[in-house]
């Protein structure tokens, strides 16, 4: 098998091959790989193989309902059950319960925002992907798969926000630069906390008021980020750079 580097910014790669750590994929701004090959994969242990789906797609048989939220709602069909148990990131995980989850829960804005089924591939045995665009609202227009739970917890409840259809524009605009949704919204939120703590200023975020719960700040700070522009330039480098560079 041949891996390739496809398109970098910056620094040149090496080609990766058989022992190549990906650890650098990130910080090397690399952007895709081509994996080319011609050698049929073989499966080590067939009989265990088999007898592991076997008892995979046995125990998903027994499970009706949970195949049936899964299909409805996907990863976000526990947004409520989590935060009933105060695991659910809240504000920059300064809690774990969101007392506007309802707002973002799958489970409750079915009807509020219906989305599409869409089968991730032929094979998945409890296919729990989604489309959703957005029919009305500041944010009309904006489309996205999902969003998965680790986007909604991302930009909804981590960051205060309970306005799905603002968490579909976030993601429209992560997917459109190539940015990962948890990653971001995480930033997005941390800088919330900086914000409010007095640790950034009105001055430093361009005028946007970058509090918990503000849902037009929250997507207006993703399209900075993804830009590169303004704060969003040093927010761009990550919570754990930008956590060095900014006083307190």
């Amino acid at each position: 098998m041949k891996m390739a580097v496809v398109a970098t910014e910056g620094e040149k790669l090496r080609t990766f091959g058989r022992g190549g750590s990906g650890a650098v994929m990130g910080s090397k701004n690399l952007k895709g790989l081509v994996v080319s090959g011609t050698k049929k994969t073989e499966i080590a242990n067939r009989e265990a193989f088999d007898e592991t789906k076997r008892l995979i797609q046995e125990l998903i048989k027994s499970k009706p309902g949970f195949v049936q939220d899964r299909r409805r709602f996907g990863t976000g069909a526990d947004m409520m059950s989590l935060n009933e148990l105060g695991i659910l990131p809240t504000r920059n995980w300064q809690t774990g319960v969101f007392d506007k989850v309802k707002g973002i829960a799958l489970t409750e804005i079915e009807e509020i925002w219906p989305r599409k089924s869409a089968n991730c591939g032929p094979y998945c045995i409890t296919p729990c992907s989604h489309t959703i665009q957005i029919e009305r609202g500041p944010w009309k227009g904006a489309r996205a798969d999902g969003p998965e739970y680790e986007t909604i917890y991302a930009f909804g409840s981590n960051a205060g926000v309970d306005q799905f259809d603002a968490i579909v524009a976030a993601e429209e605009i992560c997917d459109e630069y190539g940015i990962d949704t948890m990653s971001c919204g995480v930033t997005v939120s941390f800088a919330m906390e900086c914000f409010e703590k007095g640790l950034i200023t009105r001055e430093e975020t361009g005028g946007i008021d970058l509090r918990f719960g503000n849902a037009d700040a929250m997507v207006k700070l993703v399209k900075l980020i993804a830009e590169g522009k303004g704060i969003g330039s040093l927010l761009g480098e990550g919570v754990k750079r930008a956590s060095a560079k900014i006083p307190g």
